[in-house]
């Protein structure tokens, strides 16, 4: 939401003792307010172009509406930390990394753990968030020719002054990890 992204750029800003909401920060060039799969599908139908053709350190960081985000770059790194609890089918997700992945990029993020799964992988727990199985997160990785680098048990976050069970995870481009 666009709330907040306003909060993560005033938390930084204050962390780096910089004054009020909205001013520049090292953390972020841009934020994209919109629905995930739809801005990563904007950055692949788009025209690539090397991150360096790109403003960097924009003042004030914007706040960009989805439908008006810049053509796409190509990232080393991908990360999403706790994104995942608001989406139960990755497969689409994961697909559009892939397309914004460089040769030799990372894909890193946390899910909650599920421990077991009738069918898909995922399910909505009665928190109202989702949880994954870490078979369904190989499979994924699998089905998009990535490579497992690193998946394990994790704490994403503290809820109610409770650890959060949860995976990370690492995937590379299969072609960089057998290389490397």
């Amino acid at each position: 939401s666009k709330g907040m992204l306003k909060k993560a750029l005033d938390a930084n800003a204050r962390h780096l003792g910089e004054g009020p909401e909205g001013r520049a920060s090292p953390a972020y060039d841009l934020m994209i307010h919109g629905e995930l799969e739809d801005s990563l599908q904007r950055w692949v139908s788009a025209e690539a172009k090397p991150l360096q053709d790109y403003a960097q350190r924009t003042v004030p960081v914007p706040i960009v509406a989805a439908k008006d985000q810049p053509t796409s770059p190509v990232f080393d790194l991908i990360i999403a930390a706790d994104v995942f609890v608001y989406i139960g089918e990755l497969s689409c997700i994961f697909n559009l990394v892939m397309g914004l992945l460089t040769e030799d990029g990372k894909f890193a993020f946390t899910v909650e753990r599920l421990v077991s799964s009738k069918e898909r992988g995922w399910d909505l727990l009665a928190t109202g968030r989702y949880a994954h199985t870490p078979e369904y997160v190989e499979e994924l990785a699998e089905m998009n020719d990535l490579h497992v680098d690193l998946l394990e048990e994790a704490i994403p976050r503290y809820e109610r002054g409770e650890p959060v069970k949860g995976l990370v995870a690492v995937l590379s481009h299969k072609a960089a990890a057998t290389t490397n």
